[in-house]
């Protein structure tokens, strides 16, 4: 899975978990919308990366709920 959509899925559910605020679900979905051009295929190094290894360890526990 590319960064962009695995980011779009830790938003989703940090939409529905309500553990961010609206202000801050609004600033990184606005990154996530200027990054969407930054589309690298498979085997490239993605400008999202640092970001998705973040978000994915810092909402983990969401992630884990859902499946």
């Amino acid at each position: 899975m590319h960064c962009l959509e695995n980011m779009l899925l830790i938003l989703a559910q940090r939409i529905r978990a309500g553990e961010s605020s609206n202000q801050e679900l609004a600033d990184d979905l606005e990154m996530l919308a200027g990054a969407s051009h930054q589309y690298v295929p498979e085997g490239g190094k993605e400008p999202l990366a640092d970001v998705n290894d973040k978000w994915s360890r810092q909402y983990d526990h969401l992630m884990r709920q859902h499946e």
